[in-house]
């Protein structure tokens, strides 16, 4: 889950907060089913509070059942853009037990406990590249039996 620290890390560690969020607006069509369908699977009082913590007004208490929801409109139409138009392009998250920031940069977050060990990394893949293949012309070059890698993954899946 993006909005707990890592399992392990803290416990009661959900959910994580937005600070210093500069948030933007991108537009996306409508559709009525889509959010009644992904109302289902969140939790709304850390929608409203995380909705709040950027700016965003508007959003009841409480979520009105969904026959009553499917009826508003209104209210469907801004959980629309709260839920999929709103996006944080740079800011924290923050931990409410320990404290600890994930910052937010081009609206992702950095989940990982150091940043820097994933630069480390990405600057030694980027030398050790596969000796300049591609990977679709290694995924398709011929082993020592004649076969793709391809072909050779799919008889092992058939097996």
């Amino acid at each position: 889950r993006i909005t707990s620290c890592r399992k392990g890390h803290a416990p009661d560690s959900f959910p994580l907060r937005i600070e210093g969020a500069k948030v933007a607006m991108e537009p996306i069509e409508y559709d009525e089913n889509q959010i009644l369908h992904l109302l289902d699977r969140v939790d709304y009082g850390v929608l409203r509070d995380a909705a709040q913590s950027v700016g965003v007004e508007g959003l009841p208490m409480e979520l009105p059942t969904i026959s009553k929801l499917s009826k508003d409109t209104k209210l469907l139409k801004r959980l629309h853009s709260t839920l999929l138009e709103v996006r944080i392009q740079s800011g924290h998250l923050v931990c409410p037990k320990t404290g600890k920031r994930f910052a937010i940069r081009n609206s992702v977050p950095n989940m990982l406990k150091d940043e820097e060990p994933v630069q480390k990394t990405l600057a030694v893949d980027e030398t050790n590249s596969h000796s300049g293949e591609r990977d679709e012309e290694r995924c398709s070059s011929n082993n020592a039996s004649g076969e793709t890698m391809a072909e050779k993954d799919q008889s092992a899946m058939i097996t």
